[in-house]
């Protein structure tokens, strides 16, 4: 399941048994039992659930709802269900279940690397880096880049002498136009939020012919 920071996150198990028939039952996430029903009691453990949890048991589900998800429900990323019956004071353990829990985040400002001075009819290649934030860290999502120049989608539409490889824009045999145009990448998350990185320039140094001045003074 993923979800935005704020988000509400809905949990639901569904069972082939009547849960009438299971009196105990407990949610627990890392280390800890954050939600215990038994009978009709249900308590919640740890004070920063407090008011965020509710819990709707039906005739053969259960639905768990976690309300405003921030990034410490997610850090180890899977929630557990476990139910019970209980015989004398002896609970029995009948299922066990889980669920993963994706936060999405905003990828990292990219940073365009490579030379933003280059001389009229060389080659220059521009590198884009950035890195997912979402949550937990071993479950981030793939990063897809676009570049751009101006309004352009250079990764879809690319102009003449511009190619795009993944993560590096390669703008062949530069001409003095191209300093004209404000070049960007922008990284998107897999169903996440998108960031831009700051607008790259390049410079372009005029290809001037060189003279050779011969000193002809007359005696």
């Amino acid at each position: 399941m993923r979800y935005r920071k704020g988000d509400n996150a809905t949990f639901l198990w569904t069972f082939s048994f009547k849960l009438s028939n299971i009196p105990f039952l407990q949610i627990k996430y890392h280390n800890s039992y954050i939600l215990i029903k038994y009978n009709a009691r249900i308590s919640v453990s740890e004070a920063k659930y407090k008011g965020r949890v509710n819990l709707f048991v039906s005739e053969h589900s259960i639905k768990f709802v976690l309300n405003d998800v921030n990034k410490d429900d997610v850090i180890y990323g899977v929630y557990y269900l476990y139910t019970y019956l209980v015989f004398g004071t002896h609970p029995v353990l009948v299922t066990d279940r889980s669920a993963e829990l994706y936060l999405f985040g905003k990828p990292t400002r990219p940073v365009l690397f490579g030379r933003e001075i280059v001389q009229e009819g060389q080659n220059i290649t521009l590198t884009c880096t950035s890195s997912s934030t979402s949550m937990p860290v071993k479950y981030q999502l793939p990063l897809r880049l676009t570049w751009s120049r101006d309004d352009i989608n250079l990764t879809i539409t690319p102009p003449p002498r511009h190619t795009v490889n993944g993560h590096q824009l390669t703008i062949h045999s530069v001409v003095r136009d191209d300093q004209n145009h404000q070049y960007t990448c922008t990284a998107d998350e897999d169903g996440g939020l998108s960031s831009t990185s700051y607008i790259l320039k390049v410079v372009v140094l005029c290809k001037c012919s060189t003279f050779t001045i011969v000193d002809r003074t007359l005696y």
